[in-house]
């Protein structure tokens, strides 16, 4: 058994001091939408998660974008 699911948005991992402060909860609640119907995980899986991040993910400061274990704790949590 196999599930396939684009979620669209820009992925945030954690809460934005400045900015547009409430674009992580326009992320996670794109998460959990798509997701609350799914079963829960029961048994040994696998799981492959591509995110395609906008060029403004990548400031000077931090040239290789977030960190992606954050990205990946919002969807695995839900």
């Amino acid at each position: 058994m196999g599930i396939d699911l684009f979620i669209e948005g820009i992925p945030y991992g954690q809460q934005k001091p400045r900015g547009d402060i409430e674009a992580p909860n326009r992320w996670a609640e794109s998460v959990k939408q798509p997701t609350k119907a799914l079963s829960k995980v029961e048994k040994p899986c696998y799981m492959t998660a591509v995110f395609v991040l906008p060029q403004d993910k990548y400031p000077s400061d931090h040239p290789y974008g977030p960190d992606l274990d954050n990205l990946t704790k919002l969807v695995v949590t839900y």
